[in-house]
């Protein structure tokens, strides 16, 4: 079963990422994606730090999966250039 779209928790500016969360097979799992990724989803680089909230619901970034990044329940190693989607567990 794929995950389920929760909520939107904001935008935390110390982290640059939007908190928000999934169900997974009924469990709330708490992720998080950074600004840089939602900058790679929209192409956009300008985004102010008021903006990131409506960013992330207009890219849909808590629903659709990157093409080459893992889903939102895998977490970041530093071998990665860019954090794509994590797990605040």
């Amino acid at each position: 079963m794929p995950l389920q779209r929760g909520e939107v928790l904001g935008y935390d500016f110390n982290r640059m990422v939007v908190d928000f969360t999934m169900f997974n097979q009924g469990k709330t799992v708490r992720c998080a994606i950074s600004t840089a990724a939602m900058d790679d989803l929209e192409g956009k680089r300008d985004v102010k730090a008021d903006q990131r909230v409506d960013q992330f619901v207009r890219s849909d970034a808590g629903t659709r999966r990157p093409r080459t990044r893992p889903p939102c329940h895998a977490r970041w190693s530093p071998s990665r250039r860019k954090p794509s989607f994590a797990v605040l567990a």
